[in-house]
């Protein structure tokens, strides 16, 4: 057994269900023969799970339609992994979080510029004062030289005590008593924050609320208007035979499987069906269904699955 050059983990699972094919067997079967679970032999043949089947797993499967497993260990060492594709839409979302500096030949913007003023006017003229180093210094701060720090030292009153972290009623431009209040002296240098702070709590509560939703996943799907559709637990190998659903019904499914148990499934695909009373716990022929096609003309249901549908 000679295996094709670059062999894809894709092209190793379809060459090991072909040899299963050839000897007579399926997947009951080889689970019934290597005592593997039905996820186990699933993911074994199922091409849309990328990660291959173990030593073990492979070991079992060849010994069990009599194969030989060291040419099969061999084949199995030798697998090129696919190459993986870059998502632009993943890389223009993580470019837009990413976070920015602006160089220092750029105007700070002016929302930010206000923020700075509200800050200065509520920390007092003696607080801490932190200088950004791409921000314009304040005439009463000379921009620090290389090696000297970021942050001004702590500034002491000459009792040597502290000042106070709030400023004077006129450090923040309220009126005093009989000079008359106009618009510029009732505002209050922490309004523009506490409004930039609710605007993002609002754009976040829609975040929320806009996210995805329970059926966002599903699919509708109608049965066909000749038979009802059988339901099993377990495709794989066709049992737990659950309540049928009936013609021209419309359900939700949220993925499909694969199983050849059946040779009325052409295709070997089942919905996983998510409405009452089957609760994702029974799964139904694809074929069974529209699956896209014009409800009244039965030359046209040629669609057997809908492929729209993920590989559960």
């Amino acid at each position: 057994m000679t295996p094709p050059p670059s062999e894809t983990p894709a092209d190793f699972k379809r060459a090991l269900q072909a040899a299963v094919h050839r000897r007579g067997l399926n997947q009951a079967d080889i689970k019934r023969l290597t005592k593997l679970s039905n996820d186990t032999v699933h993911k074994a043949f199922n091409v849309a799970w990328k990660p291959l089947p173990s030593k073990r797993t492979v070991t079992k499967i060849v010994a069990a339609f009599g194969g030989d497993p060291a040419a099969w260990l061999r084949r199995l060492d030798e697998v090129v992994a696919e190459p993986q594709v870059p998502n632009p839409d993943k890389a223009a979302e993580v470019a837009a979080f990413a976070p920015s500096v602006p160089p220092p030949d750029v105007e700070r913007p002016p929302q930010r510029k206000a923020l700075d003023v509200a800050g200065e006017a509520l920390s007092g003229a003696a607080a801490p004062r932190l200088i950004h180093p791409h921000a314009e210094p304040a005439p009463d701060v000379a921009r620090p030289s290389v090696g000297e720090p970021l942050i001004a030292p702590d500034p002491v009153t000459a009792s040597g005590e502290m000042p106070p972290l709030r400023p004077d009623a006129s450090a923040l431009g309220d009126p005093t008593p009989g000079s008359g209040s106009t618009t510029e002296s009732r505002r209050r240098p922490w309004v523009l924050p506490l409004a930039i702070g609710a605007g993002l709590g609002v754009v976040a509560a829609g975040a929320v609320i806009l996210g995805n939703g329970p059926d966002d996943d599903l699919f509708e799907q109608t049965v066909i208007s000749s038979n009802a559709a059988r339901t099993f637990a377990d495709p794989l190998n066709g049992t737990g035979e659950g309540p049928s659903i009936d013609a021209n019904t419309t359900v939700l499914v949220s993925c499909r499987m694969f199983s050849d148990v059946f040779a009325s499934v052409p295709d070997g695909w089942y919905y996983r069906i998510e409405s009452s009373p089957w609760n994702s716990r029974y799964y139904a022929p694809a074929n069974s269904f529209l699956n896209g096609d014009p409800p009244d003309d039965r030359s046209q249901w040629v669609t057997p699955t809908d492929l729209n549908v993920p590989v559960c």
